[in-house]
Formats: C-alpha cells, structure tokens, sequence
C-alpha cells in the first residue's frame, strides 16, 4: 500500500459566468467571502495570507440559502465564494465569482501515483 501526499492549491483567478478576474484584483477591494462548505478554514487562511480585506459570511455545509440571505447578498459590491457554492448561487446574486481548488502532489507523488493508476488499469483492463 502506497501513501500520496498532496495539498489544496487555489488558482491565481476568479471564475464567473461572464469571465474572469485576477486573483490580484482583491488586493485592491474588500469583499464578501461567501462559504457553505464543512471546513472554510484553508481558504480563509489562504485569502488572509493574501493580506485581504473581507467579510466572511459562513453558514454550515449543504446551507439551504434564503431569500432574505440572498437579497442581503444583492447589497454587496463584490462576493467570492467556493466553486461547490457557486454552483448552487451563480443565478441568484450579481458579483459573484469562485476561486477554484486543485490537490496538488507533494514531490514525486504525482509521477508515483500515475505509474499506479497506469499499472491498475493494465492489470485490470
């Protein structure tokens, strides 16, 4: 049995509908963190890291969004929220945009767990 050790790296844009934004583009602005997910912590410390300004509005995971939440999101000049919540938010409130997530591998875990995957599917395919 083999261990990969991997991280979350966030992209250096943020996504919408309409287009995109330079990640750079917050360092001028404050905003609104919009999160619904388990665990916010990482991407809170990855925007505070940033030296960001925000307002973090965080509810619990799976949150069922009101009408009332989102006319108060309506009010806000810019949001950025996770991709997952995104999804689920992108046609009810303006301004809005996501900042993407990958896992990103530790040293040479990448090219071991390939060679893995690639071993499996000959062996098994």
């Amino acid at each position: 049995q083999k261990v990969f050790f991997s991280y979350l790296k966030y992209a250096n844009e943020l996504k919408s509908i309409g287009g995109s934004l330079p990640f750079d583009c917050l360092k001028d602005k404050s905003f609104t963190l919009v999160t619904g997910i388990a665990n916010s912590k990482a991407l809170v410390q990855h925007l505070k890291s940033n030296n960001l300004v925000f307002e973090h509005m965080a509810y619990k995971d799976h949150h069922f969004f009101t009408p009332k939440e989102m006319q108060e999101f309506s009010t806000k000049d810019l949001i950025i929220t996770t991709e997952k919540d995104y999804m689920r938010l992108a046609e009810k409130a303006k301004n809005m945009f996501y900042i993407t997530v990958a896992h990103t591998f530790f040293d040479e875990s990448k090219e071991q767990l390939q060679l893995a995957l690639d071993a499996f599917m000959k062996q098994n395919f």
